[in-house]
């Protein structure tokens, strides 16, 4: 039976993991930095160094069509730029590499790999939704998490290819260079092996009750219309940080990836060029998100 707090922070981890699946209105500055970073609008961001400007749009990687039009200050800025920047291109995402890093090599099995009552609730789920045992025997278990997510997703009107990410690499093809903060296998090694730790606990909660995951979608997609920062921050980070057992996971899936994307962001900032980043909305927010680490920078 989980405890309370343990129920809380695995809910944001539910979260956590759609955003990685996954707002002032008016402008203002914070000039204290290196860098002028301004607001624009909603989860959209323009860093400024010299000849350079870096664009940035927190994205929701599943959305609803209701989700647009976007701003028009977003879309200008997106045509005015001379490349498009996201976490990963997925239609350069090799299909072998995903078989390999999602699907067991060797003799384990979904099935071996889970209790024997977690196993049977998600096998069920995978069940209803018509996936063939041949197509699950062997995911590991993330993946088969994963599965079951988007397709409840799916059945409730969100639809991956409506993302903010798709949505631009569709408009950035053959008019755009495309550029990725992180690889797919820096991305897919994030799942399998971070995740592999909390797989029975994490999916003995999600599968507890199917209708949180769309509440905790609706929740930050409200959140993202409406340009609420604070409350998305509130929601989704801290709970899981105030909590020290989840704390290597959410370093490896937040705070180093900040990291390492806002150190790749700052080589955009030393050319004479524009571009545009997409990046999951939950990297952009927080002490330790993109945007307060380009703030921190010193002249």
């Amino acid at each position: 039976m989980f405890n309370k707090i343990k129920e809380i922070v695995l809910k944001r981890l539910i979260v956590f993991f759609l955003l990685t699946i996954l707002f002032i209105s008016c402008s203002s500055v914070k000039e204290t930095g290196k860098y002028k970073i301004t607001n624009e609008a909603n989860f959209f961001w323009k860093v400024k160094h010299n000849k350079a400007t870096v664009f940035l749009f927190g994205s929701i990687h599943v959305a609803k069509n209701d989700m647009y039009p976007l701003s028009n200050k977003v879309t200008d800025a997106f045509e005015s730029s001379d490349a498009l920047v996201v976490e990963l291109d997925i239609n350069n995402v090799n299909p072998m590499l995903m078989l390999q890093k999602a699907m067991y090599q060797d003799e384990k099995t979904l099935e071996s790999e889970l209790t024997k009552e977690t196993y049977q609730k998600l096998e069920a789920l995978l069940l209803l939704h018509k996936v063939p045992k041949m197509a699950y025997y062997k995911m590991k278990p993330w993946m088969a998490m994963m599965t079951v997510l988007m397709l409840e997703m799916n059945q409730s009107g969100f639809d991956k290819s409506l993302g903010i990410d798709n949505f631009f690499l569709d408009k950035a093809k053959e008019k755009k260079q495309i550029l990725e903060l992180e690889t797919a296998d820096e991305q897919l090694d994030l799942f399998d092996k971070e995740l592999a730790s909390l797989q029975n606990e994490f999916i003995d909660y999600s599968l507890m009750d199917q209708s949180l995951w769309l509440q905790q979608i609706d929740t930050l997609v409200h959140f993202w219309k409406t340009g609420n920062t604070k409350g998305m921050e509130k929601f989704v980070l801290e709970p899981i940080a105030e909590h020290p057992e989840f704390a290597k996971i959410v370093d490896k899936l937040y705070t180093q990836r900040n990291i390492k994307m806002a150190n790749k962001i700052e080589t955009y900032l030393n050319t004479d060029k524009t571009y545009f980043v997409v990046v999951g909305a939950a990297h952009l927010i927080g002490d330790e998100g993109i945007i307060e680490l380009l703030r921190k920078v010193k002249k």
